[in-house]
């Protein structure tokens, strides 16, 4: 028997509307054996507008080498929200001359119109894909405006999900002491370096794992994150808001202290005054 290639894709918006890859996948196997076929399964799972697309490659692949002999996806818009890959891929079944199937409909690629159709797909779901980004964007420039950007995994802090529905941050209490501790290390004189030895030779977990190590990057980080002083970055990091989520950790004139410090010794390093201590 000849085999037909069923594109699977899913994307946070694919989930939204009930077609899962194991939805998409039961839907094209059972489609390809009314019609014949050997389904061999090629599909992307990841979120909406995402460049990965290794089983999109190779169905490509297949279908230049002749392995598949058909193609079926659920829709053009499952297929890509990228009109540069429909085209790509319109063109490699016109060469191979290669029945193309969307859902149950059977499209003539080397028809004027019917070609016309499935770039029109393609576009709208190109479209939809920009204002969607376009959306997001919007919104995570007004959060941030608003002092509302919440910086999730930050260390000293757990999301918990509210009785009103929202996903927030809370202090973690053990973390909370820990930032302390590091604050009060570095205004002892302790460098980033003796910072994350102490915290390593006390076992002090970090966030990602109980016996996880400390790195000099981690502790300057921690100095680096406006969160703890109950401050948050505007979009494109030109004004420190009120956190509106983040409840500060230390006062924010302690964080502003040591910022400043850090910055300082930082340009001294820079121009050769300090030597990186160990």
């Amino acid at each position: 028997m000849q085999k037909m290639g069923i594109y699977l894709r899913v994307s946070t918006l694919g989930q939204l509307k009930n077609t899962s890859l194991p939805d998409q996948q039961r839907e094209g196997e059972a489609f390809a054996r009314s019609k014949g076929y050997i389904p061999i399964i090629y599909a992307d799972e990841g979120v909406s507008g995402a460049k990965d697309r290794a089983g999109y490659d190779r169905l490509l692949s297949d279908i230049e080498e002749s392995r598949i002999v058909a193609v079926w996806t659920l829709a053009v818009d499952r297929t890509t929200r990228e009109m540069s890959y429909i085209l790509e891929l319109i063109a490699v079944i016109r060469k191979k001359k290669i029945p193309f199937y969307s859902g149950d409909i059977l499209y003539n690629l080397d028809d004027a119109v019917q070609k016309l159709s499935v770039q029109m797909q393609a576009a709208i779901a190109e479209f939809e894909l920009e204002k969607i980004r376009e959306r997001l964007i919007r919104g995570r420039i007004s959060r941030a405006n608003n002092g509302e950007r919440r910086n999730h995994g930050l260390y000293g802090y757990d999301f918990v999900h509210t009785p009103d529905g929202k996903y927030l941050p809370v202090l973690n209490e053990k973390e909370v002491e820990t930032i302390r501790l590091v604050y009060q290390l570095y205004q002892k004189g302790l460098s980033f370096l003796k910072i994350a030895r102490y915290l390593n030779d006390h076992g002090i977990p970090t966030k990602r794992a109980p016996n996880g190590t400390w790195h000099p990057s981690q502790i300057s980080n921690i100095f680096a994150t406006p969160e703890y002083g109950g401050k948050a970055w505007n979009w494109n990091r030109t004004e420190l808001l009120d956190s509106k989520y983040h409840e500060a950790i230390i006062d924010y004139e302690t964080w502003q202290s040591v910022q400043k410090n850090v910055w300082r010794i930082a340009a001294e390093r820079n121009r050769g005054g300090i030597k990186a201590t160990e």
